[in-house]
């Protein structure tokens, strides 16, 4: 398997067929959408359980805002519900796009575009970098919605204020406090309902925001349970006052299944693959001041995997997490309207490798770099509010602002890069790259950031009862630019942040991309000589999450991304021209069984000015037909790990013997 090694433009893609026009409405049957066609998604398009939506490598997916739809705070978006599935398992070479109705930035260009829409004619609008001033790739937003995900986690929501709440203790799933609620207007057959029928009580569900909860008829299935379970038995001893344990339940047959409503009690619900997706040009509101995100989760699980997601000119948050447990791996947002990672009721999933830049369009425009124009977002579709980011990461606890109910949010994220908007045109003093609020724990670190206009570090609204944020490691040897402007504003006296020199934190190309592909947001080659701790030689330790196994990547550097820009060939960004033309070579794979364990070997790229400083290559293995892949090695040329003596070349050995299982592996340069 060769994913994630990027390397080659993808841009040319397959040949596109038919423009078929998909209708608002639910998915009930398991459905595959092809490569061949362009998909046009009137409005908000639900994947009812037990359905899986199943969507091709290569696959175009565009959406449409309601003023081309006759609809009504409608526009296009695919929401996955609980118990559905969203499966689009892709590559670097083949991505799916999820887009406006008139995005020429993707494979095929104009020829994808539609000449109607629901039997509309439309304006459209230019996709080009070069294009006009408030006309161009960099200005356009909310001209569509986005990707929702809603699954069955324990979630942190107490909406109708009670004092005798749930409490739910991670991991064990062990309920304390008034016996299990459910949402006025759900009768849901998945838990035993409680003796009252309440909006919320701190451990069961919620609504994903901007959405109204309607319902529909389902089939009863049981996807996660072993064999000879009853769909919608009683799996649950629930008393007052006291706990409410047992098993998931699956979902019996029902009229009453609430589209928009999201969790439950299981950890691990999965939602589904998506990987290489591009999702672009979103955020259209579907209220007055309420934008859809790029990528929203509300309740997702443990096994739903989302890596290689990229979200661009998004007019709210990038990523939304509304609590849920799943993780992801190399994301990337892209000149969003607010917040580019933003979690909240009692979110503890684990992200690594992400890229943020958190500029806004228009200030990337604005540069004098050759091949752009200016740009002036105010009149390109954008409100006032979208013209400057907000926080590269904002994030929450329980709701509404309950502190003392569970579970807390306690996201751990790893390996970041943020690039902010400090002297930009629409530069904000909400420009921050983490802002901490009440409910909310966590780890943020190995990270770089620059040009951050406001604080790097703020906790807001802490009541006194909320968990105190952990920030050891975001003090400790995690460097930022002289461009960085507060360490802190905060109640607290212990978050006082490093700055460094320029000497100590470099990119190999613009970092802040105003001209035509000059964004190299690598990691500059350190000096034999060094400096005192350079940002791509981290001596702290490693990612580590005691009861994650198989996610973190043993990797030894801060950012998200070293050597290899993984965002290179498939993401907006590089279809938007910001990229120079050269990356790391792509690591092809050969595999061989030398006694009883699994060598892989591959070709390294030897490009890098020191020597003795390799590129780090990650090493991982499927066993499930490549749904999950897991880290077991990073690994240079002659370094610790590689088993040969050759310069060019690694190998790495398996410890575990092989036994003839479906195996699959992947390196991904770092």
């Amino acid at each position: 398997m060769l994913t994630g090694a990027l390397a080659a433009a993808a841009l040319s893609g397959p040949a596109h067929g038919a423009i078929i026009e998909v209708a608002a409405g639910d998915i009930t049957t398991d459905t595959r959408w092809t490569r061949d066609n362009v998909y046009v998604v009137l409005g908000a398009l639900y994947v009812l359980p037990p359905a899986k939506l199943v969507v091709e490598p290569g696959t175009l997916i565009r959406a449409a805002n309601d003023t081309l739809t006759a609809g009504t705070n409608n526009p296009g978006s695919i929401v996955a519900c609980r118990g559905a599935k969203l499966i689009g398992s892709a590559t670097v070479d083949d991505p799916i796009i999820f887009t406006s109705v008139d995005d020429t930035l993707v494979p095929g260009g104009v020829n994808t575009r539609p000449t109607t829409v629901s039997g509309n004619a439309y304006t459209p609008l230019d996709y080009s970098p070069e294009g006009s001033t408030s006309n161009n790739a960099f200005s356009i937003a909310r001209q569509c919605g986005g990707v929702v995900l809603l699954g069955r986690t324990p979630v942190a929501y107490d909406g109708n204020g009670a004092t005798n709440r749930i409490s739910y203790n991670d991991g064990t799933n062990v309920f304390s406090g008034e016996a299990l609620a459910l949402p006025t207007g759900v009768a849901s057959p998945e838990l035993v309902a409680g003796t009252t029928n309440e909006s919320g009580n701190g451990a069961g569900f919620a609504t994903i925001e901007g959405f109204s909860a309607t319902s529909a008829t389902v089939a009863s299935f049981d996807p996660d349970q072993a064999a000879g379970f009853t769909p919608g038995a009683s799996v649950f001893s629930a008393v007052a006052e006291g706990t409410v344990t047992g098993t998931f339940g699956g979902i019996a047959a029902s009229t009453s299944f609430q589209r928009n409503v999201f969790g439950g009690v299981d950890e691990n619900d999965d939602s589904g693959v998506q990987r290489f997706w591009s999702i672009r040009y979103g955020g259209f509101p579907i209220a007055a001041g309420l934008e859809i995100n790029g990528f929203t989760t509300g309740g997702a699980g443990r096994n739903t995997i989302s890596e290689f997601i990229d979200v661009a000119n998004n007019a709210d948050d990038c990523f939304e997490f509304f609590g849920g447990y799943n993780n992801m791996r190399y994301i990337s947002g892209w000149f969003g309207g607010d917040d580019y990672i933003d979690w909240d009721m009692g979110y503890s999933g684990n992200i690594q490798n992400a890229f943020l830049h958190t500029g806004g369009g228009e200030n990337f425009g604005r540069g004098a770099g050759s091949g752009f124009t200016t740009v002036d977002a105010a009149t390109a579709g954008k409100s006032t509010a979208d013209n400057a980011s907000e926080r590269a990461f904002e994030l929450d606890g329980p709701e509404p602002n309950n502190v003392d109910i569970s579970p807390k949010s306690n996201g751990w994220v790893f390996n970041v890069t943020v690039i902010g908007n400090r002297g930009g045109a629409n530069t904000t003093a909400s420009d921050e790259m983490v802002r901490a609020r009440r409910g909310s724990g966590g780890l943020i670190s190995h990270v770089v950031g620059e040009d951050i206009a406001d604080n790097v570090l703020a906790i807001s609204d802490n009541s006194g009862t909320s968990p105190t944020f952990v920030t050891t490691d975001l003090a400790e040897g995690n460097y930022f630019n002289t461009g960085s402007v507060n360490a802190s504003t905060t109640v607290e006296t212990t978050n006082g942040l490093t700055v460094s020199t320029a000497s100590q934190l470099t990119f190999k190309g613009s970092h802040g991309g105003l001209s035509k592909n000059a964004l190299n947001p690598t990691l500059k080659d350190e000096a034999p000589a060094g400096t005192t701790v350079p940002a791509r030689k981290l001596t702290a330790a490693a990612p580590s999450r005691s009861g994650v196994a198989n996610f973190y990547s043993p990797v030894t550097y801060r950012g998200g991304l070293r050597d290899n820009n993984w965002m290179f060939g498939w993401t907006w960004a590089h279809a938007a021209s910001l990229f120079p033309s050269s990356n790391v070579d792509r690591p092809v794979l050969t595999l061989s069984v030398v006694s009883g364990n699994v060598n892989i070997s591959f070709n390294v790229d030897t490009t890098a000015t020191n020597a003795l400083d390799a590129v780090l290559y990650v090493v991982e293995r499927s066993v499930d037909g490549g749904a999950t892949f897991v880290p077991f090695a990073a690994v240079q040329d002659n370094g610790a790990g590689d088993q040969n003596a050759s310069a060019g070349t690694i190998q790495v050995a398996e410890a575990a013997a092989y036994t003839g299982a479906n195996t699959q592996y992947r390196v991904i340069p770092q």
